[in-house]
């Protein structure tokens, strides 16, 4: 096991510490972060969740389904976005709103609306409390992660 962790991390400081990162770069991070013990690669996330390139990039992994393996990488941008300031965040609404929108159970990596809705209720982004009621008791959907956007939107 201490090998695989090791490749991880070798994969996740090859990928962190080229400049400038691409969209490519940054997903592949992503896939690896995907693995609790790569530590690296969390870090990365971490240390740039006030960048609005990252951000940028972040809303494309998600946006970007079309291939099956992207699944991971779509998964922890959304869990990633979460933890972008709110107001990194209305910076992009209507990007927000669409991808909480078009999200589905259809989509590699499943339905990313549980974590979507903590992105739209951190920033309050108008329009999106309405869209996590109406999905409150959808069968199959996170009821938990809605319950706690909505006492977010609720709380001011």
């Amino acid at each position: 096991m201490k090998n695989y962790e090791a490749d991880l991390e070798k994969q996740a400081q090859h990928y962190a510490n080229k400049a400038p990162q691409s969209l490519g770069d940054v997903r592949e991070l992503l896939i690896l972060a995907a693995a609790t013990c790569c530590v690296t690669a969390h870090r990365y996330f971490e240390d740039r969740l006030g960048d609005p390139i990252m951000l940028s990039h972040l809303i494309s992994t998600i946006r970007d389904a079309d291939d099956f393996c992207s699944g991971d990488a779509r998964i922890e941008a959304a869990y990633y976005l979460g933890k972008f300031s709110p107001d990194l965040l209305r910076s992009h609404s209507n990007a927000l709103l669409a991808l909480y929108d078009r999200e589905s159970d259809e989509l590699p990596g499943g339905c990313l609306r549980g974590l979507l809705s903590q992105s739209l209720a951190a920033a309050h982004i108008p329009g999106g409390r309405d869209r996590i009621v109406r999905d409150l008791n959808r069968e199959g959907y996170d009821k938990e992660a809605f319950l706690k956007a909505i006492c977010a939107y609720d709380a001011t």
